[in-house]
This record gives C-alpha cells, sequence and structure tokens, in this order.
C-alpha cells in the first residue's frame, strides 16, 4: 500500500466550519491515516507514505526530514548513502509487523514538467529487495 503524504480532502464527515476551512479538494496530510488503516489487513505486506512537497512549505512535510531523510539519500545514491549511514538508524519502520518507509519521494522526469513524477517502482524495488532492516528477526 502506497500512499502519497498529502491527499484531496472530502467533506463527508467535515462540520460546516471545517468545510471552510478545507474546502473540498484541499490537500490534506491524510497519508498517515491510511498507511495505519492499511496496515490492519493481513495481505498488505508493504507500506510507504511519499512525498514531493518541500521540507520548507509546511510543518507535517518538514517533519519527514526526521523519518525519511536517510532514505531520501539512499534512493539518490545507494553507495554513498551505505558509506555516510554507519552507525545511524535505518531508515525504516515496522507498523503491524509490516515494513513501512516515509520518505522524500525519488522523482523521474524532468524538474518542471508533467513527466516528473514520482518513481514509486523505485520504491517497491527497495521494500521488496533492498530493505536495509529485517523485521523477521
Amino acid at each position: 500500500m502506497f500512499s502519497d503524504l498529502k491527499l484531496p480532502s472530502t467533506n463527508e464527515k467535515l462540520s460546516d466550519g471545517a468545510i471552510k476551512k478545507y474546502p473540498q479538494g484541499t490537500l490534506v496530510e491524510l497519508g498517515f491515516s491510511i498507511i495505519l488503516y492499511a496496515s490492519q489487513y493481513p495481505f498488505v505486506k508493504y507500506m510507504a507514505i511519499l512525498t514531493d512537497g518541500d521540507h520548507h512549505d509546511d510543518p507535517i512535510t518538514a517533519s519527514i526530514d526526521y523519518v525519511g531523510r536517510e532514505l531520501h539519500v539512499y534512493f539518490k545514491d545507494p553507495n554513498s548513502y551505505l558509506r555516510i549511514s554507519k552507525n545511524k538508524p535505518k531508515p525504516t519502520l515496522e507498523i503491524n509487523g509490516k515494513r513501512v518507509i516515509v520518505s522524500f519521494a525519488p522523482m523521474l522526469g524532468e524538474y518542471g514538467t508533467e513527466s516528473y513524477v514520482k518513481d514509486w517502482g523505485k520504491v517497491l524495488n527497495f521494500l521488496i529487495n533492498d530493505f536495509l532492516v529485517d523485521i523477521s528477526k
């Protein structure tokens, strides 16, 4: 289960005051709730919350620096990450026995164009093949 950090809101359960503050479609940080909900299901094995947001834009995106900065370095250059990461905590989490990463997204395409998109395939490959922590021990 992969989720963006920010997803469009819905007005389904909001009060009138909240609807004014968060009109339908406003991007809000729902990714964490989606992942926690999905972690309850046994068929979900891997999970990721990614963002292409700037860590200077809002507090939630800035908080990804604390849980996903090292992984972002890994996605850019795995060899340099392995050289600089000795004695640092691994950029991985476990939620309900599932492998989870929270990170700034690796990107494909040219910045500033419609082709500049999250590389979900790189994240899936990392979770399946290159996971840095064996949570089964």
